[in-house]
């Protein structure tokens, strides 16, 4: 109950914050949280947390039961596509989101950073722990186009143009590896 006492706190110090110019009765507002409160408090402690939650909650309120995913209620509702992988993967609907949301402008596009932090990161402890030193043409081309290639979603994911590792055999890869942190460098720059 302490947990809820909080949240009321914090929801009385936001409506005390508020210039008041709808002709609210605070006071009378502030009582009726109290009350409802202690109501709840008093339910919850007569018939358990779950009946009080399942007696105050918005009519909006969503359940989750055992065996039914939200994803799928989602999906029925197009809010979230399904992707035709195993195991299931979702996208959002963005024009769906945009109409309940009330969004007028486009809305920015998605970017996996992960991925490319990822990228980054192993990059970075290659350099720093001296991983390609001392390497011929030959065998750094090879590590590099293996290293890309793990990546790859990193450039695939966010529409970043690299080229082929496959079409670069032997120690031809290092200057096509070049172009890729090129690529990738100028969308990081044109993204933040």
């Amino acid at each position: 109950m302490k947990q809820q006492f909080v949240v009321s706190v914090f929801v009385l110090a936001a409506c005390l914050s508020c210039n008041n110019k709808s002709g609210i009765n605070i006071e009378k507002e502030k009582e009726a949280m109290k009350q409802a409160d202690i109501d709840f408090s008093n339910l919850s402690k007569s018939k358990g947390m779950k009946a009080a939650f399942l007696q105050y909650m918005d009519t909006a309120a969503v359940l989750l039961r055992p065996g039914h995913s939200p994803l799928k209620g989602m999906a029925a509702g197009q809010l979230i596509e399904k992707a035709r992988k195993k195991p299931a993967q979702y996208r959002v609907n963005v024009e769906k989101w945009s109409d309940l949301l009330e969004i007028k402008h486009d809305l920015p596009r998605w970017r996996f950073w992960p991925k490319v932090y990822s990228l980054a990161a192993t990059l970075i402890i290659g350099e720093e722990n001296g991983e390609w030193d001392g390497q011929s043409q030959y065998m750094l081309s090879s590590n590099l186009r293996d290293l890309v290639e793990g990546h790859a979603e990193a450039f695939v994911l966010n529409q970043i143009g690299f080229p082929d590792p496959r079409q670069y055999p032997g120690e031809q890869y290092s200057s096509a590896f070049a172009d890729s942190i090129a690529n990738l460098a100028a969308w990081i720059t044109t993204v933040v």
